[in-house]
């Protein structure tokens, strides 16, 4: 599973740089491990804050430039304020190629029924704290590249109002207004099949047919060919 998310990182890095990128996959699993860790030790609140000052941390060893951005609450139930990090990578370059992944948690429901959600809001950080040693090691010739730690969980339902999640990103996006984004929902699972999802193709065939014809040339077999669609972002069951 990780020398495969590796490949899958490198591609994407590929699109952004136009230079071979080294993925560590024994650091991005370091990473995986000790926000895990902090993730089942640390519940809550308390849990976020300590795995946003772990982030932090690794950022600050690199050459990124850092911003914590608090956004408020809306609401009345009392709640912290997300506290979100902001890693822009070259921000003197025009073009730029956004990453986005979430170390927050929905609910509070406990460890066992929510083993999903616990995966991705520690495994998708740490590949994107190896993205940012990557970018540390080199300048991308086309594209600055920026990443986002959004200290606000996707919604896990349809939710009524709204969103926070995606009011954030629309944020961001506003700000920074990037030529292509990437968000990160992966699981730390055994393995895996990549497919093409109907939207992306629709929307950015070229992009799609490049990074999938990259991965063909190279015999990676998890990048599959076929074309799905997302059946929840589509509203069915």
């Amino acid at each position: 599973m990780k020398r495969s998310l590796g490949f899958f990182i490198v591609i994407l890095m590929l699109v952004a740089c136009q230079q071979r990128p080294v993925f560590d996959d024994e650091r991005a699993l370091e990473h995986y491990q000790i926000l895990r860790a902090y993730r089942t030790s640390f519940p809550g609140q308390h849990g976020n804050d300590v795995i946003r000052q772990y982030i932090l941390n690794r950022l600050r060893k690199g050459s990124g430039l850092i911003e914590e951005i608090v956004q408020e609450s809306e609401g009345e139930d009392g709640s912290e304020p997300a506290r979100s990090i902001l890693c822009r990578f070259y921000p003197q370059m025009s073009r730029r190629i956004l990453f986005v992944a979430s170390y927050a948690l929905p609910g509070e429901e406990g460890i066992a029924e929510r083993a999903d959600e616990i995966d991705r809001s520690v495994f998708n950080p740490a590949i994107m704290l190896e993205i940012a040693e990557m970018l540390s090691d080199r300048v991308p010739r086309q594209f600055g590249v920026d990443l986002i730690f959004l200290d606000i969980a996707p919604q896990s339902e349809t939710v009524t109002g709204s969103d926070p999640y995606l009011d954030a990103l629309e944020g961001f996006t506003e700000r920074i207004k990037p030529e292509h984004g990437f968000f990160l929902r992966l699981r730390g699972e055994g393995d895996f099949k990549i497919p093409i999802d109907h939207q992306s193709y629709q929307e950015l065939p070229h992009i799609v047919d490049r990074v999938w014809g990259r991965a063909q040339e190279a015999g990676w077999a998890l990048f599959e060919q076929n074309i799905v669609v997302n059946r929840t972002l589509a509203g069915e069951e």
